[in-house]
């Protein structure tokens, strides 16, 4: 598995849309020690949910600085978690919107307010 394999430390952009990853798969991908270079993640429409989103939030890829979450199952749970992450200081695009679950323009609000994202400057 790529998250295993010690030849992945060099990645920095991982393309994994549409690829039923689900919250286990996005959890062994985001705690490797292994995938800690990665500056892009797209996991575009993989059935992820709010503990994959915790898992973004609290794993070891400190250097990611795009990520691309839209059309998963991720709630407002999820959304928080990423807005209180310390672990993604880098991130400067963030694409959530499109197909995922909320019940309201609060993840947008947190997100945009969120004092742990300094970087973040393109939220879609």
């Amino acid at each position: 598995m790529l998250s295993h394999s010690e030849n992945s430390r060099n990645l920095k952009r991982l393309e994994l849309e549409t690829n039923e990853l689900k919250d286990e798969g996005m959890e062994s991908l985001a705690m490797s020690p292994n995938l800690i270079n990665i500056e892009y993640l797209n996991v575009k429409q993989n059935e992820i949910k709010d503990e994959g989103a915790r898992s973004i939030a609290i794993g070891s890829m400190r250097k990611l600085n795009f990520l691309n979450i839209n059309q998963n199952e991720i709630s407002d749970k999820g959304y928080k978690a990423i807005a209180e992450s310390d672990q993604l200081p880098l991130l400067t695009e963030l694409h959530i919107y499109e197909g995922n679950i909320t019940t309201s323009i609060e993840p947008k609000n947190s997100l945009k307010r969120s004092k742990k994202l300094k970087a973040l400057k393109y939220l879609y």
